[in-house]
């Protein structure tokens, strides 16, 4: 089918908008490595990246995000079935330990997100 083989590439920026089901503030604030639906959102000032539509779903790389002290940035994608994986690289401030990786994952009407940074067990270093 002609419509399976279309596909298209650019760039994009929005301003003053919202990535709602994804509260990057939240995930950074719980840092856990367990995947959470957290609900909320991410109301940010402007967020830019580049976009391509292929067979599989869509692709967002070089995502930039600015929302106030937060700042984000990384890759998702989105497949045919609506789901999402990627991650993004979060700070907030200027925290000591520089970017967090949150990982994104599951149905974009509801992803989950947790921390990509390994947690030693409590009490040993």
């Amino acid at each position: 089918v002609l419509i399976d083989s279309l596909g298209a590439d650019g760039s994009f920026v929005v301003t003053r908008g919202s990535l709602g089901g994804i509260d990057l503030g939240e995930a950074v604030r719980r840092n856990t490595e367990r995947p959470m639906t957290l609900g909320g959102a991410t109301r940010f000032e402007r967020m830019s990246g580049a976009f391509q539509v292929v067979p599989a779903g869509y692709r967002f790389s070089q995502i930039s995000l600015t929302a106030g002290l937060l700042q984000g940035s990384g890759h998702l994608n989105v497949n045919r079935s609506l789901q999402v994986n990627g991650q993004m690289a979060v700070s907030i401030g200027r925290t000591m330990n520089g970017n967090m990786p949150i990982g994104i994952g599951g149905p974009l009407a509801s992803p989950q997100l947790h921390s990509l940074v390994p947690h030693s067990p409590t009490g040993t270093m």
